[in-house]
């Protein structure tokens, strides 16, 4: 499906959100390789203008001014790890022994049924399988550990972690575990039980059934340990991954080009990862809304009635999920492509100059268009009232006289910390630059210390 709109300055973009937003609308909409984000989809994924329910509200010209919905909840660590605990110690609450017992149980069970066939009852006298015994909890431990350090001290052959060469050694991986128990521990290793995996093309498969035990114990402790802030944001991460796989994406303006990619839902505010799915190019059963809309309301299941704010891209962003969210007591904004189902013909066909802009509402949602290089595209579920800039007096916005004839610039982009509202260009970005947002606050409240300042310089 072709862009037709994008997004073209970013500095332009953040003066369209609050500043304590900026962050992660860096991360999530000015990201040099989104265009590439989405190559691993199919054309089917999109909305189906055929197959979804037209979206018909009446639009009105103008801003939404309604209160933001009240978040009832809070950010918190569900857990306790004791006094002054070590970073390992919030690891194996993620890696916790329900994962390390799955992961003995199902390599014993591989190394027992390879034994009993044919090429395990005839092996050659000195092979390495000969040496075998079932492992524990605690070799699991340290083989999961040895693969973490591994990633962190990087040799040129897997061999090389256990040579005694002066040039080469790191005695660390001889002390945990002799080569050959690791080399088949490595050889075994298995996360789920071959005879219950349904083969590919028949009815039940499961195009992940190797690894379904320990993703849903994993995705189950990432969301138990810990509840997201009120702002959160759905995008894709890539683990990279060469090997046979029928969901494999290939990805060139990635740095991992070959991999599996993750729908991931995160906290805003810290980047943890509290829902995430694997895109495998098949769904069950979707919706007539289709699957973006169906990936959206999955991952926001646990969220919805709490009163987060979720921030997306285009590639999710459209007025029907947006609406349905609204009424599930969940806010959104996001950029927009202006083809999406529900998109009012007057926000698609206007013509703006640079630097102007359209808002129009439907009482529920807010599309806003704004002219920069190319026509940027904005929907969302509330807004701020206007208010008074009290910095410039260039002619930019809407416009109102003070009492003393002098025309002033309303806006509703404020700095929350100084609760001042100030216009989109150029006052916003003036004192709400990234690197020197710290010192706003000063610099609007405290003016005679700026004007202290030029004197001594």
């Amino acid at each position: 499906m072709e862009v037709v709109e994008e997004v073209a300055d970013g500095d332009a973009l953040l003066e369209l959100v609050e500043p304590d937003n900026h962050d992660f609308v860096r991360e999530i909409f000015l990201n040099d390789d989104s265009g590439d984000e989405f190559l691993g989809f199919d054309e089917d994924d999109l909305e189906n203008d055929e197959q979804i329910a037209p979206f018909e509200d009446t639009w009105i010209r103008g801003n939404l001014d309604t209160r933001a919905l009240p978040f009832d909840k809070e950010k918190s660590l569900n857990f306790d790890v004791g006094d002054n605990p070590e970073m390992v110690d919030f690891l194996r609450l993620i890696l916790d022994d329900v994962f390390f017992d799955t992961l003995v149980e199902e390599t014993n069970r591989y190394a027992t049924d390879f034994f009993a066939t044919p090429d395990g009852q005839n092996l050659k006298p000195h092979s390495r399988f000969k040496q075998w015994e079932d492992v524990n909890r605690d070799d699991m431990s340290r083989f999961i550990g040895m693969i973490i350090a591994m990633g962190l001290v990087q040799q040129q052959d897997l061999h090389d972690y256990w040579s005694k060469d002066e040039l080469l050694e790191t005695p660390f991986f001889r002390k945990i575990m002799p080569r050959n128990k690791f080399l088949l521990m490595l050889s075994f290793l298995h996360l789920n039980n071959n005879h219950i995996n349904i083969p590919r093309g028949q009815p039940g498969h499961d195009p992940i059934a190797k690894i379904r035990p320990v993703y849903d114990h994993l995705r189950s402790n990432f969301q138990e340990l810990y509840y997201p802030g009120e702002n959160i944001a759905i995008d894709e991460g890539m683990v990279a991954w060469r090997g046979n796989l029928s969901f494999r994406v290939y990805m060139p303006d990635k740095p991992n080009k070959f991999g599996v990619k993750l729908f991931m839902l995160c906290d805003s505010s810290n980047g943890y990862c509290s829902r995430l799915e694997i895109y495998y190019a098949t769904d069950q059963n979707p919706s007539p809304k289709e699957k973006i809309y169906d990936l959206v309301m999955r991952l926001m299941q646990p969220y919805l009635n709490k009163g987060h704010k979720l921030y997306v891209d285009n590639y999710y962003t459209s007025p029907i999920l947006f609406h349905d969210l609204r009424q599930l007591g969940t806010g959104a904004c996001g950029t927009l492509r202006s083809n999406r189902k529900g998109v009012p013909d007057d926000i698609k066909n206007v013509k703006l100059k640079k630097g102007e802009s359209v808002a129009m509402t439907n009482g529920i949602l807010q599309i806003l268009k704004w002219k920069d290089k190319r026509d940027v595209h904005k929907e969302g579920l509330k807004s701020k009232p206007l208010r008074t800039c009290p910095v410039c007096n260039v002619p930019t916005g809407k416009r109102k006289t003070a009492g003393d004839g002098r025309k002033v610039v309303r806006s509703s982009y404020e700095c929350k910390d100084c609760d001042v509202g100030l216009c989109v260009d150029p006052c916003f970005r003036l004192y709400h630059t990234y690197k020197d947002f710290k010192t706003t606050h000063r610099r609007l409240t405290r003016p005679q210390e700026n004007d202290s300042e030029s004197d001594s310089d």
